[in-house]
């Protein structure tokens, strides 16, 4: 994607870096959100209800989605308004995820230097299983207030 709000397309998408789950993600989430769920520290509390193993906390899932926001508007993104989340399928220690955003809409506040832009983001795994799915909306400049 070009820098800023005007050279933006709909159908614009970027891909983040895919993230490797490390045990350190595990307990990165314990300390940062207070996320103390045996299901995501307690492979036998797992493994009772169904799963291989433990499962990595939502927020964090959210957090490596993220990503390719991130990569989209490093340059000129000012503020993410708004981020929502359907979590699809569980991720596990030593599961490679890949994020991708795509621009759906956009919206120009020129009062603003800029506008809103609307994403569709996704997550998937190494098998290609979509992990989590979601909307974001983004205010961005447009490449003329650059820092």
């Amino acid at each position: 994607m070009s820098p800023g709000f005007l050279a933006t397309e709909v159908g614009d998408a970027i891909d983040g870096a895919p993230i490797t789950v490390t045990a350190t993600h595990f307990s990165s989430a314990a300390e940062l959100f207070n996320d103390r769920h045996p299901i995501h520290h307690d492979d036998q509390y797992a493994r009772d209800r169904g799963h291989p193993e433990k499962t990595l906390p939502g927020s964090m899932i959210g957090g490596i989605m993220s990503s390719s926001l991130a990569a989209a508007l490093s340059d000129y993104g000012l503020a993410l308004l708004e981020y929502s989340i359907r979590y699809r399928a569980p991720v596990y220690e030593g599961d490679v995820l890949s994020s991708r955003c795509v621009v759906v809409r956009k919206e120009a506040k020129p009062k603003r230097g800029g506008g809103l832009l609307f994403f569709e983001t996704s997550l998937h795994n190494q098998d290609g299983i979509l992990v989590a799915e979601g909307n974001a909306v983004d205010l961005v400049s447009d490449g003329h207030n650059e820092r």
